[in-house]
């Protein structure tokens, strides 16, 4: 898949800086090379485990996550809201067997491609971010010890704050409240 992915992402970040100007048989080859990206995520997510009211990721799924990583960074930078959002899912989905790891990954996705692909204008992208904050806050608050990560949560945060959405305020509100 990372065989596929690379090239992939090189043809729709060219596409995208030259989008105006690209015939309309160039637009139908940008639309299939993001669709081609957008698969792999949900791939990669359906095959962790992913599904609605899923049970906990067992360990072949989370093996599977590691080893994936070098493509989970490729797709990272990959400026398609539906991808980022699969990658995020797949992210929140494996919080707890990889908590700091996962809030990196997430922070990466979202200042990398969030604004950028519409995810942080996205009430879906907003709501599924808030549960991932959520969730650090309330079983992984050791993590946010180290700067870096605490940094890494309110970039998150921040992403979503430029974006007008409410909830990030209010979510930013209560870490400051957690630290006084």
């Amino acid at each position: 898949m990372q065989q596929l992915a690379e090239p992939a992402l090189d043809r729709t970040r060219h596409a995208l800086l030259q989008y105006q100007t690209l015939t309309d048989a160039e637009r139908e080859q940008f639309k299939n090379t993001a669709q081609l990206l957008d698969h792999i995520a949900s791939q990669l997510y359906y095959a962790s485990g992913g599904v609605p009211n899923s049970t906990p990721p067992t360990t072949q799924e989370a093996r599977l996550l590691d080893e994936a990583q070098p493509l989970v960074k490729v797709l990272s930078a990959t400026p398609i809201a539906r991808t980022a959002h699969h990658l995020v899912r797949l992210c929140e989905r494996m919080i707890d067997r990889r908590p700091q790891e996962t809030l990196l990954t997430v922070r990466d996705i979202i200042t990398q491609v969030g604004a950028q692909s519409g995810y942080t204008a996205d009430t879906l992208g907003v709501g599924t971010c808030v549960t991932f904050v959520e969730r650090i806050l309330a079983d992984h608050r050791s993590l946010l010890r180290s700067p870096d990560n605490l940094t890494a949560l309110r970039q998150i945060c921040d992403a979503f704050i430029d974006a007008g959405w409410p909830q990030a305020h209010k979510l930013v509100f209560g870490i400051e409240q957690i630290f006084r």
